[in-house]
């Protein structure tokens, strides 16, 4: 019997905010219980702020830094070469404009009228009604078959009810965010604390309304579990900033953590599903490692990451993540996350300065990046800088695969 895999993506779902990524405040019980039985990698880093960069690395493997097409037939290409039915379905139109969404065998857009107001229950969020679909669609497939789920609703509409966004708010603190249409603005450095404050209110409420209509979909999954021997893999293609560096949305203009962190989660057959954490980075060509092992798809060019199938070996594979974002360039790795501007301006983001900065944070200690330390370790600075010029030059010239260990300063 061949394999078959279900991938589910969330545009906009920071990692900081599921419960086995350390949150204890909101309770995320059904992706809790997918971990539960799972495979959870600790730092995946979205490889770009761009979703149709991020699919880019899920369909090819390729990095936001390679140039020009890989010689890979894609995933939806090369699965429909093996027999494996492809479906995918999305919320957001932009996915159309992608060529490997044109060889999927089906593609279903599931349209929606923007709400103007906030739910007055659950069962009448978008969220709710897009999951309704995936469930009906789950219910009548038939192996093998790759099924992907692209769920945007996160970065495209907030509708949780009124009194979901208030509970999570103090009798004596600001009232939530009241709007539909989630913020995008950047912030002054005196801004009100509060403002932030019912701006993560909302994005809570509406991280608990996915949550709630996930679990249909995981309970249809189960039910077919049985039938095939699947693979099922949660993920998404970027977090959204909540005015921890001085800007809300989905598109600021440094690379941080709670944009660039999000939650990356395998879980195999029935059989075989416990719970496992992986200490190791991981980005979009992670997926495509993924998918190409599970489904039996040769890669050639080889890729950088490793396949989460059945990472047994306990020493990270992937030993560095890099990401870029308009004039922005950043490097994790697991000592240390360098931020370094390829063009002059300011730490802020904004073209002030005279030379092209660099901000160095420890890792994993400083998670959020609030306390630079690059003054305090020169050293640390100029090797980070070397491995992304040693990257961007490998990605360039498609030859990730042949990039040497990191210097052991950088452990």
């Amino acid at each position: 019997m061949k394999n078959s895999a279900f991938v589910f993506v969330a545009d906009g779902l920071g990692a900081g905010y599921l419960g086995m990524y350390g949150n204890g405040w909101l309770p995320t019980p059904t992706f809790n219980r997918i971990a539960s039985q799972s495979l959870v990698v600790e730092f995946p880093w979205a490889h770009s702020l761009d979703v149709l960069s991020a699919y880019d690395g899920y369909f090819t493997g390729r990095h936001a830094l390679s140039r020009g097409r890989t010689s890979n037939a894609g995933l939806a290409r090369a699965c429909r070469d093996r027999g494996i039915a492809t479906l995918l379905i999305t919320d957001d139109p932009q996915l159309d404009a992608l060529p490997d969404v044109a060889a999927f065998d089906e593609m279903e857009l599931v349209t929606d009228e923007l709400p103007s107001e906030p739910a007055s229950h659950l069962e009448g969020t978008q969220a709710a009604r897009f999951m309704a679909v995936v469930t009906d669609r789950i219910e009548r497939l038939r192996g093998p078959f790759l099924t992907w789920v692209h769920y945007a609703g996160l970065a495209r509409h907030w509708d949780a009810p009124r009194d979901l966004r208030q509970s999570f708010a103090d009798d004596d603190g600001p009232a939530s965010y009241p709007h539909v249409g989630p913020p995008e603005q950047h912030l002054a450095a005196d801004e009100d604390p509060d403002l932030c404050l019912s701006f993560t209110q909302a994005y809570a409420a509406q991280v608990s309304v996915l949550d709630a209509c996930l679990e249909m979909v995981l309970d249809a999954l189960d039910r077919h579990a049985a039938e095939h021997s699947l693979l099922t893999l949660v993920t998404a293609s970027r977090g959204f900033a909540l005015g921890e560096h001085q800007y809300v949305g989905l598109s600021p203009p440094r690379l941080h953590a709670e944009s660039l962190h999000v939650p990356l989660i395998v879980r195999g057959p029935s059989e075989c599903r416990v719970p496992r954490r992986w200490a190791a980075a991981a980005q979009p060509s992670s997926v495509f490692a993924t998918l190409a092992e599970w489904l039996g798809i040769d890669v050639d060019p080889p890729c950088r990451a490793t396949s989460l199938v059945s990472p047994l070996d306990p020493s990270p594979s992937l030993d560095r993540a890099v990401a870029v974002h308009e004039h922005e360039v950043s490097l994790r790795v697991p000592s240390w996350y360098l931020r370094r501007a390829t063009s002059a301006q300011s730490p802020t983001g904004r073209k002030e300065s005279a030379e092209p900065f660099c901000q160095l944070y420890t890792k994993p200690d400083d998670r959020w990046e609030f306390n630079p330390i690059e003054a305090r370790c020169p050293e640390i600075v100029s090797a980070m800088c070397q491995e992304i010029d040693r990257f961007r030059l490998a990605a360039e010239r498609d030859r990730l695969h042949e990039l040497p260990p990191l210097p052991e300063s950088l452990w």
